[in-house]
């Protein structure tokens, strides 16, 4: 009887767990596939897995962070869109909680590491850039699928305190203690999201 009831129980415990991770992923697929976060500037949020696109004659898969969903072309997805004249993928919007957006920024950087930047160091960008606000632009130039490219990422972060951190790991530097590498960064955490924009068919002008 014993022995019963602890099967019992360990089949309870299998069928709850099942229905549990079942409900997550229903909940996830439910998202939209395509979202408009702003229509006139062209923020969107886009849960396709991957968006092809036809770059000099040779059809090229754009892999989504975060996507679920089946793949899309540009065409069909540009459908979607209100404003046609908006580049798709110039301003894709990334979701952050509170307090994962440095989770979520080396989540991003982990992904496309299986892509677009496969063959470079993700710690050392093109550039890391900021205008007097709280975001900082961090530009990637990388070869996908035989052609040039590039990726800006948008992160909120304490300018302040990454450029004194900056200061403390590399005093040797002789001045202006410029952030060249993204380990230096301190992240705003109460930040809501992560900006994309990836560029196909050319290197960013900060290519070294």
């Amino acid at each position: 009887m014993k022995r019963s009831m602890t099967t019992w129980l360990f089949a309870l415990i299998l069928i709850v767990s099942y229905q549990f991770v079942e409900c997550k992923t229903d909940s996830k697929k439910t998202l939209p596939k395509f979202e408009e976060i702003n229509k006139q500037t062209g923020v969107y949020i886009i849960r396709y897995s991957n968006v092809i696109l036809d770059i000099n004659n040779k059809k090229i898969k754009v892999p989504i962070y975060n996507g679920i969903h089946e793949d899309i072309t540009y065409e069909d997805l540009e459908k979607q869109q209100t404003d046609k004249d908006l580049y798709l993928l110039g301003n894709i919007y990334i979701p952050a909680k509170d307090g994962e957006v440095k989770k979520t920024f080396f989540d991003i950087l982990n992904f496309y590491k299986k892509s677009f930047f496969k063959d470079i160091d993700v710690n050392r960008p093109s550039v890391i850039g900021n205008e007097g606000g709280v975001d900082m632009y961090i530009w990637y130039d990388f070869d996908y699928e035989g052609i040039p490219c590039s990726m800006m990422i948008t992160v909120a972060c304490d300018v302040k305190a990454s450029i004194e951190k900056n200061k403390k790991e590399n005093s040797n530097q002789k001045k202006n203690y410029k952030i060249e590498t993204v380990d230096m960064l301190e992240f705003k955490e109460d930040s809501k999201w992560i900006g994309i924009d990836i560029e196909l068919g050319h290197y960013s002008e900060f290519k070294k």
